[in-house]
C-alpha cells in the first residue's frame, strides 16, 4: 500500500494482503510491504517505510522518513524517531523509545541522527536508544536499559547506561524460533 493523500484515518480491513487495524492513521509517502499488519490506533508519519511481513502492533508511533525492514515485529506502545533505521528480521519490545536528538531542543537547523538497528537485532522492553547510536548485527538489548553508545554485533548488553556484557546467548535466541518452524513443517 502507498498512500498519497494527506493525514486520515483509516478503515480496518485487508489492502492487497496488507491487514490495517481500526483507528490506525497513515500519513502521505507511506509504504507498506505485503502481508504486513499494523495495529489499531498505530501512527505512521509521511514517507515511513515498512516492508514486507512485519508486525507493527497497536499504539506505536513511526515518526516521518522511518525506515523499517522485512520480518520486523514492534511491539505496543513504542516510538520509532524520524529517520531511524530498524534492519530485517529485528524484534523490538513494548514502549521502547528512540531519540534522534540528545539535547533538550526544538529544531535548531541541524540535521538529527536518529538510531540504526541492524539486522536480527533484540530490543528489550523499555528500552531508550539515543540520538546517534548503533546497535550491532544480532545484538541483544536487555530490557529497561538506556543506550548512549553503540553496540556491537552479536553482543549482549544492559544496563543505565548500557555496557556490553558478554555475546549473545544464541540458544535461546534460536528456541522459540526452531519451534514454530518445527511446528510449521509438522503441520504440512
Amino acid at each position: 500500500v502507498q498512500t498519497s493523500r494527506p493525514c486520515g484515518r483509516w478503515v480496518v480491513g485487508v489492502f492487497q494482503g496488507r491487514l490495517i487495524r481500526s483507528g490506525a492513521l497513515l500519513c502521505s509517502g507511506v509504504h507498506i510491504g505485503a502481508d504486513s499488519i499494523i495495529g489499531h490506533n498505530t501512527i505512521i508519519r509521511a514517507r515511513a517505510n515498512i516492508g514486507t511481513k512485519s508486525v507493527i502492533s497497536h499504539l506505536v508511533c513511526l515518526e516521518r522518513d522511518a525506515n523499517i525492514g522485512n520480518n520486523v515485529r514492534i511491539s505496543a506502545l513504542t516510538h520509532i524517531t524520524g529517520n531511524c533505521f530498524v534492519g530485517d528480521n529485528v524484534q523490538i519490545g513494548a514502549r521502547v523509545v528512540t531519540i534522534n536528538d540528545n539535547e533538550m531542543r526544538w529544531r535548531a537547523g541541524e540535521i538529527l541522527r536518529a538510531p540504526k538497528v541492524l539486522s536480527g537485532a533484540r530490543i528489550g522492553s523499555g528500552v531508550t536508544l539515543l540520538g546517534h547510536v548503533t546497535i550491532g548485527e544480532n545484538a541483544f538489548i536487555g530490557a529497561g536499559s538506556v543506550v548512549t553508545r553503540n553496540i556491537p554485533e552479536g553482543t549482549l548488553a544492559y544496563g543505565n547506561p548500557a555496557y556490553v556484557q558478554g555475546d549473545r546467548p544464541m540458544g535461546e535466541w534460536l528456541a522459540g524460533a526452531s519451534r514454530q518452524l518445527y511446528q510449521s513443517k509438522e503441520e504440512i
